[in-house]
């Protein structure tokens, strides 16, 4: 209503309420009344005529004097929803039917005020914002907004999150997985369950480490296989340098041989 709670509800404020957009409910908001009309906001009618400063406001009386005051009886509201016959004639709505377009808000809620209640709806659409819900429902009921029809702004309407998907029309994200509901959808993940994501949400699976070089000598070319002597050795082929090794210890036995054989036979005469 334009005042702060402090001003509002302090013994030196307004001593207007500040849980109330219009505390006298005379269809004029307290901060309207105070620095526009000049009006009390805490009198329904401030100047003592018998007609609520509203009234007078819409047509074109003064609500501070009580010497002016619009034609007829004071008060003519066949319906009682707050707004005069002659408002609800100029407004087009019905001034017999406290809720012309049947939306569960009185004529006077949806283009005014109403305790509790300043919607600007349309008192003549029941659906303003065509999300398939009721104004008097997402007002009184869910608490969505009756003029966006995307109340959470996450790309599903209203009614679709209530009556198709039952995810959360006034959280974008039902779950709390951190991905919105629409999104969700889409990709055929369940906006109603955390646990359920997208597959591109998901967390990357942590690749296997890369082995590292080995460090040293490398491993030794296998040498081709010796032909057998036929002496019946066990080992017909050795890999690397004890190839070498065998062969020069073979040389040295057979010459050691030789050697003693001929001073042997040198000894015997031979």
């Amino acid at each position: 209503d334009g005042l702060s709670d402090g001003a509002e509800a302090s013994p030196e404020g307004w001593g207007t309420d500040p849980l109330k957009l219009d505390t006298d409910e005379d269809g004029l908001g307290d901060g309207d009344e105070l620095f526009t009309y000049k009006t009390d906001p805490n009198i329904y009618d401030t100047d003592g005529d018998g007609f609520g400063d509203n009234r007078e406001v819409v047509e074109g009386t003064d609500p501070l004097d009580p010497a002016s005051a619009p034609q007829g009886e004071p008060g003519g509201d066949a319906d009682g929803d707050l707004l005069s016959d002659a408002q609800e004639r100029e407004l087009g709505t019905d001034p017999n039917n406290p809720d012309t377009d049947g939306d569960g808000l009185t004529d006077f809620a949806e283009v005014g005020f109403e305790p509790g209640s300043s919607t600007g709806t349309d008192p003549l659409d029941p659906d303003t914002d065509n999300d398939r819900l009721s104004d008097g429902f997402e007002v009184r009921e869910f608490g969505t907004n009756p003029l966006a029809a995307d109340s959470d702004e996450d790309g599903l309407g209203d009614g679709d999150e209530l009556e198709v998907f039952k995810t959360d029309p006034l959280a974008a994200d039902s779950d709390g997985d951190g991905v919105d509901d629409a999104t969700e959808l889409d990709a055929g993940s369940d906006p109603r369950d955390p646990k359920s994501v997208p597959s591109d949400k998901t967390a990357e699976p942590t690749p296997a480490p890369t082995p590292k070089p080995t460090t040293g000598k490398p491993a030794p070319e296998p040498v081709k296989a010796l032909p057998s002597t036929g002496t019946g050795t066990a080992t017909d082929a050795i890999d690397g340098n004890g190839v070498v090794i065998l062969l020069v210890a073979l040389s040295l036995a057979s010459l050691a041989g030789l050697i003693g054989t001929s001073k042997l036979t040198e000894r015997r005469g031979v």
